[in-house]
């Protein structure tokens, strides 16, 4: 309880951060990036340790996921529960979180830079690494 209510706290006050400037965002892309900053903020709290929402997937299946959204990265009407809940045949639950934190990680490996630096940058940045 102790150091998942750390860093789960952690995740959502990232959220709030995030909200106050560019806000959590209306596109598959922008879900992406505000939970992938939001869990790898997790990892600055807990280093070492990934959260298993944003490692649902083996490597394997992360380039085939993402070929399945990159049609609805700019896509509003996005099924929000499908790819971070689940509620899909086609779609593994936690995909989203999944897919999110990769895409973050190329960004931050790139930029030199923490997802806590990053929680006002805006989501088409990371648009060209999905």
């Amino acid at each position: 309880m102790e150091n998942e209510f750390f860093t789960t706290l952690g995740h959502e006050l990232h959220h709030c951060m995030r909200w106050r400037t560019v806000g959590y965002g209306n596109t598959l892309l922008e879900a992406l990036v505000s939970e992938g900053l939001a869990c790898h903020f997790e990892t600055e709290l807990r280093p070492g340790v990934i959260p298993f929402y944003a490692a649902a997937l083996e490597k394997a299946e992360i380039p085939d996921f993402f070929a399945k959204a990159i049609p609805s990265l700019s896509d509003t009407n996005y099924n929000h529960a499908a790819w971070f809940l689940g509620q899909s045949d086609d779609i593994p639950l936690h995909t989203g979180y999944t897919l999110g934190f990769e895409l973050v990680s190329k960004y931050l490996r790139q930029q030199d830079k923490s997802a806590s630096r990053l929680y006002d940058e805006s989501a088409e940045y990371f648009r060209c690494l999905a």
